[in-house]
């Protein structure tokens, strides 16, 4: 996007929104976390958004955390094969996601596996 873009969209729109910025994922300490197979969210989900993706037929996810883009990694790994399981530490009147996406992830089938307070990543050899 450049200057002559955005002064025609300004033409054509009364407000523009750039939902810029917030794009930092959070990071916890989770052993194992520098593991392969074990991703940030938001770059998967940038990814699957561009048109990467690859089917995950028969593979299991496991999606840690509670919020909307927790909801949102669950529902696209669904929708490309995979048996999914967001697990969060707290329980589900505690979960950051809102109602409607929660609802909406529901309706989709992954398993809940909510008040997991200790968790850590391995790898399971083939």
């Amino acid at each position: 996007m450049d200057a002559a873009m955005l002064s025609d969209l300004l033409g054509q729109n009364d407000a523009i929104f750039l939902g810029l910025g917030a794009q930092k994922p959070r990071t916890i300490e989770l052993p194992g976390q520098t593991l392969p197979g074990v991703e940030q969210a938001l770059g998967w989900l940038k990814r699957i958004n561009a048109g990467e993706r690859e089917p995950l037929t028969g593979q299991q996810l496991l999606v840690l955390g509670g919020g909307d883009t927790a909801m949102d990694c669950a529902r696209a790994a669904l929708r490309l094969g995979a048996e999914v399981t967001v697990a969060y530490r707290g329980p589900e009147a505690r979960l950051r996601a809102s109602p409607k996406e929660i609802t909406l992830a529901r309706e989709e089938g992954p398993n809940f596996c909510l008040t997991m307070p200790h968790l850590n990543a391995k790898v399971q050899e083939a």
